[in-house]
């Protein structure tokens, strides 16, 4: 298990005048592994996302075709998926640049 990996759940209305827009108010936001792309080695890494209209968003830290972190905002329902790929370090040669896509499924990589 890596030392640095986290999962974090923050659920809770924000008030303050620093607050995010409104849109990210009253998210669920889900941190897992290494999910700040900074501190991965030059040249190494990329970031693969998915942006919904429906105030999601998934961010996969790659490295060598295996994701190493994420961030989550929103009902995604991949928590679990991604916390076993990056457990699991799950190669994804061929799809790193596509597994979020709708019509992929991951489940299939770790049963």
């Amino acid at each position: 298990m890596f030392p640095w990996f986290s999962w974090h759940r923050l659920r809770q209305p924000l008030a303050s005048p620093e607050s995010p827009p409104a849109p990210l108010r009253n998210q669920e936001v889900v941190f897992l592994g290494d999910y700040k792309p900074e501190r991965q080695r030059a040249d190494n890494w990329k970031v693969v996302l998915r942006d919904t209209e429906e105030d999601k968003l998934v961010r996969c830290v790659v490295v060598n075709n295996v994701i190493v972190g994420a961030l989550l905002i929103g009902e995604t329902e991949m928590e679990e998926t991604l916390e076993n790929l990056i457990l699991n370090k799950t190669d994804l040669e061929g799809i790193s640049e596509t597994f979020l896509e709708p019509g992929v499924d991951l489940d299939d990589y770790f049963d």
